[in-house]
Order: C-alpha cells, then sequence, then structure tokens
C-alpha cells in the first residue's frame, strides 16, 4: 500500500496526493516510457519549416493516434501478464496529469518524471531523453507507472480517473 509517497528502487521518490486513493491495495509499480522515435517528430518539423503546415498537423496527430494506439498495447499485454499471477493493474497515471481528490483538482508534476527515467536506465540507454524542462524529447512519447494490487478491485478509481483526465 502507498501513500502520497512512492519509494522506488534506487531511494527514487514520487509524490503526488492521488496515490492514495489511485494505488490503494496495490503492492508494487510499473513504471514505463513508451515512444514513436524520433524520426517522426523531426519530418514533423522539417514540414512546418517548409510551410507545409497542413501535413504536418495530420502527420502529428497520425503520429499520436500510434502512440495512444502503443499505450493501449502496452496496457493490455500488462493487465494479461497480472491477471496471469492473480493481479490486476490500476489506471495509468501519469507525470503532468490531473487528478480529482476530493473534490479538488492535484497535478503530479512533470519534474518528478525524471525519477522514471533515471529507474528506468541510464539516459544513454533510452530513446527518449528530458529536456531542462522535463518534457520528452521526442516528444512523441509517454511516460507513467500502472498499480499492481489483488484481483479483486477495492474502489471504483479506475471509473474517476478516466473522467478526470
Amino acid at each position: 500500500m502507498f501513500g502520497e509517497t512512492v519509494v522506488l528502487d534506487g531511494g527514487h521518490r514520487l509524490n503526488c496526493a492521488v496515490f492514495p486513493r489511485a494505488l490503494r491495495d496495490c503492492e508494487e509499480v510499473v513504471p514505463f516510457v513508451l515512444t514513436i522515435g524520433a524520426p517522426i517528430s523531426q519530418r514533423v518539423i522539417e514540414l512546418a519549416d517548409a510551410a507545409d503546415l497542413l501535413e504536418a498537423v495530420l502527420l502529428e496527430t497520425a503520429a499520436w493516434l500510434c502512440i495512444e494506439d502503443a499505450t493501449r498495447q502496452f496496457k493490455a499485454h500488462l493487465r494479461e501478464a497480472c491477471l496471469g499471477i492473480g493481479s490486476r493493474i490500476t489506471s495509468r497515471l501519469g507525470p503532468g496529469y490531473s487528478y480529482k481528490v476530493n473534490g479538488e483538482m492535484c497535478t503530479w508534476g512533470l519534474e518528478e518524471q525524471v525519477h522514471i527515467f533515471r529507474l528506468l536506465g541510464e539516459p544513454r540507454e533510452l530513446p527518449v531523453s528530458l529536456l531542462s524542462s522535463c518534457a520528452m524529447l521526442p516528444k512523441l512519447s509517454r511516460s507513467g507507472m500502472y498499480g499492481v494490487g489483488p484481483a479483486e478491485v477495492t474502489s471504483d478509481f479506475s471509473t474517476d480517473i478516466q473522467n478526470s483526465i
């Protein structure tokens, strides 16, 4: 069970007021970083620089649909693996996203993304890097974590979180 602070391997700490509710009954978390890579981002920039704005927007939109699909596929794979061991996963939590807690919105700080990246490996080993603003490069990337807990669901947080994002 986690409180507002989740302590990860290596002593990395993640903090958000939503954790006690979102990770209730969880014993583990699975942090992740996904990307569709730099070439598409670079092509979007080239198109914009060449004043082909419509094609740039359409390509970037298609790329975001790809990262959404990659996220869904990762979640489905993780859910299936967890069900195989009698566990369940929570809804995705992500740095930079806001969540409703006791009727008020709280944001999981984007700067905490640094800890997820450090946990997953040396920066030079990852296909995604963080800018000083903590935005990811390439920008067509996503990070976050899922909680893993017993198969029986004891909260309705999954529905609530979907409605607040």
